[in-house]
């Protein structure tokens, strides 16, 4: 396989991506969003407990917006090349990235007395938004690319070369 490129697989939306690289691009993003997830306290729900007016609030949801938006950009950049792989538009690929981003919203925009609480909208949100995730992960790791070259450029399956034999 050789060099893996980090900055283009986790960065660009040019180019595409074989099953391999998505995988590696996935995987790097998973155990980026597991450090996040604990470090922003997110399984014992901080999220609700930080108040916004005040400056550790501030500083939090301040470096939640930010960690929040590279993993999103990375995501979606490694989802657009692998559909372009495929031939479809990437921008389909920021979807379901961007649909993480709701429950998190939707949790800090209720009333605070209300941020813990479950509600069937949560639960649908998070489970509409989790669904397409899990599809495009699993779309992206059996589906192959097209055999041939598009317009998001050249194949990345070599082709096989059959031996001539000499008359």
């Amino acid at each position: 396989m050789g060099y893996i490129d980090f900055e283009w697989l986790l960065s660009s939306f040019r180019g595409r991506a074989s099953r391999l690289h998505f995988a590696i691009g996935a995987l790097t993003i998973l155990i980026l969003a597991t450090l996040a997830f604990f470090t922003f306290r997110m399984h014992r729900l901080a999220i609700c407990a930080m108040d916004p007016h005040t400056v550790p609030g501030m500083v939090y949801f301040g470096a939640f917006v930010v960690v929040g938006a590279i993993l999103t950009w990375t995501g979606a950049a490694i989802t657009a090349k692998r559909l372009q792989d495929r031939g479809i538009p990437g921008l389909f690929g920021a979807i379901p990235w961007l649909g993480l981003w709701i429950v998190p919203l939707m949790m800090r925009l209720q009333a605070d007395a209300a941020c813990a609480a479950i509600t069937p909208l949560r639960i649908a949100l998070a489970g509409i938004t989790l669904g397409l995730v899990v599809l495009v992960l699993v779309l992206g790791l059996v589906v192959p690319g097209t055999r041939f070259g598009n317009r998001y450029g050249d194949s990345l399956r070599k082709p096989r070369v059959l031996p001539v034999e000499p008359e």
